[in-house]
This record gives C-alpha cells, sequence and structure tokens, in this order.
C-alpha cells in the first residue's frame, strides 16, 4: 500500500505544493520514506503517479468507510438543517455545501441534520414516488441527512465489506485518533490528511438516496471491450477505472463547433460564464491514451463518461479513435440529450443562456441527471476532465473519499484542484499559502467574507481574486498567533 505526504520541506503548515507517495507497512502505517511519486496539487497534471495506484485498494476503500462511519459518530447533531443556495447549480450548491459542512464540523464537531426540505428549480419531487410518499423537496429528495446511518455503497465498497474480517483491526481506533488529531490542529497535519478529511466530508455531504442509485443503474450503460481479460498479477485481474468528464451545453454557450485544439495551460486567463472553452474530444483522447501508457499492458480500462452529449460522444470515439475505443471498455449514462439543449434550438442571448437562467425549462431533470453523473465519476481512480468546474471538483472529491487515497487527475482547462474556474490560477497559485486556502474557502459574491471593493472591480478583468485576501488574512492570523505564543 502507498501513502501521500504533501508536507513542505521545512516541516511547516500543510501544502498543497509538495507531493509525495511513500511506502507504507502492511498495515497500511506509512513509512515515510524518501524519494517515491509525486506531484503539485497546485499543477493541471498528476497522471504520472498512476503508476503508484495500489493494485488491490480494498483495504484503502474500507478505511474510508470507517473514516465516514467514524466522523458520524464522534460528531455531535445539529438539529437544524444548513443553508444552501438551492437556486444553484448542483454543482456548485454542493462544493458550497460541503465548504459549509466541513467548517462547521472543524470549528464545532457538529454535523447539521441535513439539508432545508424547500421546493427547488432543479428537483421535481413529483417525478420520484419515494420523495412524495416521505414528503421530501428539493435536493432532500436525492440525498440523505448527513449523519444517517444509511450509506448507498458501489460495487468496490461491497467488496471492501465482504473481506472486512481481514483487515487489520486496529482501523476503528487508528480513524478516532485521526480524526481527533485533525480537529485539534488541521494546520499541522499533512495536507494528505487534509485532503482526506475534506473529501469524506463532502461524501458525508453527497449521501446519495438507494431510490436514486436505484434510477442510476437504470440508466447505466456499458459497451464492454473486455479484450484484456486474461491480464493478472499474481492471479488477480488488474482492473484500472477512469474517470472522463466532457462539458458541452452552457459550458460553451450550447456550441457544437469551435472546440478548442489543445489543453489551456495553468497560465490561461479566468473562464467567466458568458464566454467558457469547450474541448475537442482529441483533447480528452490524448490524455486517456496517455493513461493507457502510464497503466501498461497489465491492466485493463473502464473508462466512466459523464457528458451531456454521451451517446453522441460514444459515436464520435468509435468513429475518430477506434484502437481506443476497442482497447477499452466504457460505461455511461443514458439520458436524452434533449435534456440538455434546454433552449430547443433557439437563437440564444450568452447573457441568459445559463443552466439556472429562469428560460430554462429542464432545470428539474438537469437535477438528477447532476446527481447521477457526479455518481458516476465517483468511480474512477483517476481523473480526465475539469477541476477548474466545480461539478468536476465534487466527482473528483467523491473518488477521493471512495478510495480513501489521492486520485491522479488531468485537467484541460488550465485549473488545479485549487482554483475555480473564473480565477487565473496562474496569479493565484501563489496565494494557495495552506490546504485550507486550497479547499475550504467561500468563491463567491454572496459567500465570501473575502469578497472587497476591489475584487469587485477587478473581476471582469483578472478574474476573482478572494484567494489572494484570504491568503493575506490567514497569514495576518498566524503572525499574530506565533506572536502570542512567543509572549506567553
Amino acid at each position: 500500500m502507498r501513502d501521500l505526504d504533501f508536507s513542505t520541506e521545512d516541516g511547516a503548515i500543510s501544502s498543497p505544493k509538495d507531493v509525495h507517495y511513500d511506502e507504507s507497512d502492511d498495515d497500511g502505517y506509512p513509512l515515510f520514506t524518501d524519494g517515491g511519486c509525486h506531484c503539485q496539487l497546485l499543477s493541471i497534471d498528476c497522471l504520472d503517479t498512476i503508476d503508484c495506484l495500489v493494485i488491490d485498494p480494498l483495504t484503502s476503500v474500507y478505511e474510508g468507510i470507517v473514516i465516514r462511519d467514524t466522523i458520524k459518530k464522534l460528531a455531535e447533531s445539529w438539529d437544524f438543517p444548513i443553508n444552501d443556495i438551492g437556486g444553484a447549480p448542483i454543482g456548485m450548491s454542493l462544493q458550497f455545501l460541503t465548504i459549509g459542512v466541513f467548517r462547521e464540523w472543524l470549528s464545532k464537531n457538529q454535523l447539521p441534520k441535513g439539508l432545508y426540505n424547500r421546493q427547488e428549480d432543479f428537483v421535481n419531487r413529483t417525478l420520484y414516488p419515494y420523495c412524495v410518499q416521505k414528503s421530501l423537496k428539493g435536493r432532500k429528495c436525492f440525498l440523505n441527512d448527513f449523519k444517517s446511518s444509511e450509506e448507498v455503497y458501489g460495487d468496490i465498497e461491497k467488496q471492501a465489506m465482504d473481506q472486512k474480517v481481514k483487515f487489520h483491526p486496529a482501523y476503528q481506533r487508528n480513524a478516532t485518533e485521526r480524526i481527533k488529531e485533525f480537529q485539534k490542529d488541521p494546520f499541522n497535519v499533512s495536507a494528505y490528511q487534509y485532503l482526506m478529511i475534506f473529501a469524506q466530508l463532502s461524501k458525508i455531504t453527497f449521501n446519495l438516496r438507494s431510490h436514486v442509485h436505484s434510477i442510476y443503474n437504470k440508466r447505466l450503460q456499458k459497451i464492454d471491450n473486455n479484450i484484456k481479460k486474461g491480464a493478472s498479477h499474481a492471479g488477480k485481474m488488474l482492473d484500472l477505472r477512469i474517470a472522463l468528464h466532457l462539458r458541452r451545453g452552457d459550458a460553451c454557450r450550447h456550441s457544437l463547433v469551435d472546440y478548442a485544439k489543445v489543453a489551456s495551460p495553468l497560465d490561461s486567463p479566468p473562464q467567466f460564464s458568458s464566454h467558457r472553452l469547450c474541448y475537442d474530444t482529441k483533447v480528452y483522447m490524448k490524455a486517456l491514451h496517455r493513461v493507457q501508457e502510464l497503466a501498461g499492458p497489465h491492466r485493463h480500462i473502464t473508462v466512466y463518461v459523464a457528458t451531456d452529449h454521451s451517446q453522441s460522444l460514444m459515436d464520435e470515439i468509435k468513429l475518430r479513435f477506434p484502437d481506443l475505443y476497442e482497447s477499452m471498455s466504457w460505461s455511461y449514462l443514458d439520458y436524452s440529450r434533449d435534456i440538455f439543449n434546454y433552449f430547443g434550438g433557439q437563437e440564444i442571448d450568452v447573457t441568459t443562456s445559463f443552466i439556472e437562467s429562469p428560460q430554462n425549462k429542464n432545470k428539474a431533470l438537469l437535477g438528477e441527471t447532476a446527481i447521477a453523473d457526479i455518481w458516476h465519476l465517483s468511480h474512477g481512480q483517476v481523473f480526465i476532465g475539469h477541476l477548474g468546474s466545480r461539478f468536476g471538483k465534487m466527482g473528483w472529491f467523491q473518488a477521493t473519499a471512495r478510495y480513501n487515497t489521492f486520485i491522479p487527475f488531468y485537467t484541460v482547462d488550465g485549473h488545479s484542484a485549487c482554483c475555480d474556474i473564473d480565477e487565473a490560477c496562474g496569479a493565484m497559485a501563489q496565494y494557495v499559502s495552506s490546504m485550507e486556502n486550497c479547499l475550504a474557502i467561500f468563491i463567491a459574491d454572496s459567500w465570501s467574507k473575502f469578497h472587497t471593493n476591489e475584487t469587485r472591480s477587478n473581476y471582469w478583468s483578472a478574474g476573482a481574486t478572494q484567494r489572494k485576501v484570504a491568503s493575506l488574512a490567514e497569514n495576518d492570523f498566524r503572525s499574530r498567533k506565533q506572536q502570542m505564543e512567543r509572549q506567553q
């Protein structure tokens, strides 16, 4: 088994700027050896760390289940639902919800009861008999309360639970110690530990109801090009699951032409709602081919595709990239493309053609597809797609929690895990001074206490710069804290 250490060279605060895989012993305890795989979380390409993925992920998957269960058991119950932005797209609202739940849990060891039971545009409860029967509204129709003992397991979790008797009996005790250590001083744990705990809180927040999982299974389509069925290592089949997130639709004003031919670099400008890029399928296939080469001939790859053009995309891949198509298996969700073409082919005003705009008559169905696609992406042991997208980030966080390990990634939009789509990531990278700044601050008008007159006035030229303001405030806080400690 391998572990990660994101800590800085001088042992200071946890930082996403250094990522190291280190060997660990048979019980999963890190040995902290030198060398190994490394990557910057602030980068847009961590695919080279694929070589460090464990052959059998069941141990770390089981440990993730134990950590989530322990977080719920140790946390106090907060009887009030948490406020969220119900009118926002699912990806954005879930990212902000995760941050809110994480910060509440970290500061008070509390988990809110759940979501408000209120009607939302992105959920039509009348389409779901279970929700009508239980009088559930909005996203509460899709997601369980945060402390609910019910958790939907995918096949990998079921396998891990079936073999739990083989795992080290100290996992429960170890999880309790790690959680308490983290809450005591989150600035002095490794960034790997920070990422893992944040991801597990994200999965607790995204606690799928079983009736939604049934809908997911009905929509699931598979193309089983299992030509490497005999590939094995020590008698075990070596499967590798890739999450592939392709943005289309309102991501680029519903255009079907003029897609970008190359991936965006880290120093590319921010992308605003009125002008965002979609990328040619070749950009993603190039990254997928690289994953295939890195994985080697002993792995059988299954690609979990999330896009609003699934069937036409599969046809395109089969036609344009037959070698890749035939050498891998594919999995996607069968939703009609008409759901995503929510302006019906009419002329589009780029100032009002967003997914949340009043003209969008398909919001209720899009809520279901978003929830299902995030669950779909969570199966990936490797992520290719858009980390600038809050939806893409949620898929990556869910996969991180599912496997309870670092998920190698390649992001085509020039935005890292520590940066949102309307930021200039190259310029903001110097201000990502901690994992809190990377993952757990709000980059949005009405949610961010770091939104100042300066950030507002510079937004359309420099992009969102709240991360800079947060970093300066964080450095000032640490300086005052250190001064107080010296005086004591």
